[in-house]
């Protein structure tokens, strides 16, 4: 009896832990698609001009990792409720497979982070030809935008401007937009010596080297977590195998009493 309400407490220790990390995903992935909606309300603009349909590839890869996590929360829950072997064992098989799936993005990200920057570069040389000064549309004002944001100009440096730009090109004077301007009080004109030396693109690599360890604390955070949760719904199947064995125990030993002596092996000589 002891070891059945033993087992009885274990397995309800283990469905209440893997119900609180269910949850704790469930709003993970609630919270993306808000975060999702807000990066694509209020930055639009500026994942656009990172490259062509970005927006959308961006939007596709959240709402499916997103749709991912939710799936997982409600399976393991409802595996946990009805102590549903399969439905378990297919959570250990789902979350395992995205454990590998978040190591291989992980190496892969590491070792093409510097083609997705050289092709950064290339997508703003494009947006680049739409800069229109004094218009209000999505290249111009996102382009003034970074340049005030970052201090910088242009992609890798001011005369990107003369290079890329329709608007400034086919001039014998340099010119450059209002943006790349460092903002100092007491200065009048526009001479090089006033105009933010540093390129964008560059501004953004360092933004980007700078928070790769927070990426990559995010992304093991996330590894351990569902690691744990695997860990979790093992040891529930695993308890309630021990108390089903357990419940069936008494049952067994009933039988072999009622038995008697003809359930046992007897020799004998003559």
């Amino acid at each position: 009896m002891y070891g059945e309400n033993k087992s009885s407490a274990s397995v309800t220790f283990f469905k209440v832990l893997l119900y609180m990390s269910n949850v704790f995903l469930l709003v993970g992935s609630i919270a993306m698609i808000v975060s999702l909606l807000f990066i694509m309300v209020n930055g639009k603009e500026y994942i656009d001009l990172m490259g062509n349909n970005s927006t959308w590839i961006i939007a596709c890869v959240v709402v499916t990792v997103a749709s991912f996590m939710f799936f997982i929360s409600v399976l393991g829950c409802c595996g946990a409720a009805g102590k549903n072997m399969c439905m378990l064992k297919l959570y250990i098989s789902i979350v395992s497979s995205l454990l590998v799936v978040l190591v291989a993005g992980g190496v892969l990200a590491w070792m093409y982070k510097d083609d997705a920057i050289s092709k950064v570069g290339e997508s703003m040389k494009i947006k680049m030809r739409d800069y229109s000064p004094g218009r209000t549309d999505d290249s111009t004002r996102v382009w003034d935008d970074i340049q005030k944001h970052l201090q910088c100009c242009g992609i890798n440096n001011v005369y990107d401007w003369a290079k890329f730009s329709d608007s400034y090109r086919n001039s014998d004077v340099l010119k450059y937009p209002k943006s790349c301007e460092q903002e100092q009080l007491g200065r009048t004109g526009r001479t090089e010596s006033n105009v933010n030396v540093d390129g964008c693109l560059v501004k953004i690599a360092d933004i980007l080297r700078h928070n790769l360890w927070k990426i990559g604390g995010v992304i093991a955070t996330v590894f351990l977590y569902l690691l744990l949760s695997v860990c979790v719904v093992c040891m529930l199947i695993k308890s309630v195998n021990d108390l089903e064995r357990k419940k069936m125990l008494p049952e067994k030993q009933g039988l072999v009493n009622e038995g008697g002596p003809t359930n046992k092996c007897i020799l004998s000589f003559k």
